[in-house]
């Protein structure tokens, strides 16, 4: 996918604000405000290949729980996030959102749907995912990105690929087991991977804070041990 339409996807399609109690969207922000004049941003990634089928109530309730719930209460009213598909390919087709907790129902719904219209096709490309989602960084600079994965496919491209792998590895069978997804977070700061974060669906995710510009340190948090 060109870097063209992945940078329209992220920060320059205009975010949509969903009044609550309903399923229709209001008017477009006008264009002086788009999504990067807005507050923080978040990209939710929801790998949708073949293996996932199995997991699938448990992964559209995960990441409806997710946005629900504001992103564990890190999205303030004036955020905007969007979400991305991927197995092969990635989807980035959804339009940007306004994080709205009035209606916080109406777009966690909207993506579950989203997710289920959508399917489970091929296989998961997780360096072809980070290649197109690093681009997009590099433009936008600064975003808290939560994937929702099997973990069968290895991340790549981060400072901690060795320890979320690690993470995948130990505790994929009983995932599996369970048909529950891998949440994992990363912060990024001025283009760049500056802290990580992985758990279980129902633990909480601790979230990197978001440092001050130009002071941000790499660092990372651990699942509770079992």
């Amino acid at each position: 996918m060109r870097l063209t339409t992945l940078f329209i996807a992220l920060a320059l399609l205009p975010a949509v604000r969903l009044p609550a109690g309903t399923g229709v969207a209001n008017a477009p922000v006008p264009a002086e405000k788009s999504a990067a004049d807005l507050g923080n941003r978040y990209l939710f990634v929801v790998e949708n290949s073949s293996s996932m089928q199995k997991r699938d109530e448990r992964l559209r309730q995960v990441v409806f729980d997710t946005i629900y719930g504001g992103a564990y209460g890190r999205m303030q009213p004036g955020d905007s996030f969007g979400v991305w598909l991927f197995s092969s390919e990635v989807d980035s087709r959804y339009p940007m959102q306004l994080w709205d907790p009035g209606a916080r129902l109406d777009l966690g719904t909207r993506v579950n749907t989203y997710i289920k219209d959508r399917g489970y096709q091929k296989r998961a490309s997780v360096e072809h995912l980070m290649r197109d989602l690093t681009a997009v960084v590099h433009a936008v600079r600064d975003v808290t990105v939560l994937f929702f994965t099997d973990g069968e496919e290895k991340m790549v491209g981060t400072p901690f690929d060795k320890e979320i792998n690690g993470f995948y590895k130990e505790l994929g069978r009983e995932l599996e087991k369970g048909h529950e997804p891998f949440i994992t977070a990363l912060l990024y700061e001025r283009g760049e991977v500056v802290a990580y974060s992985v758990a279980r669906p129902g633990e909480p995710l601790s979230l990197p804070p978001v440092a001050p510009r130009g002071k941000g340190k790499k660092s990372g948090t651990r699942l509770p041990q079992a």
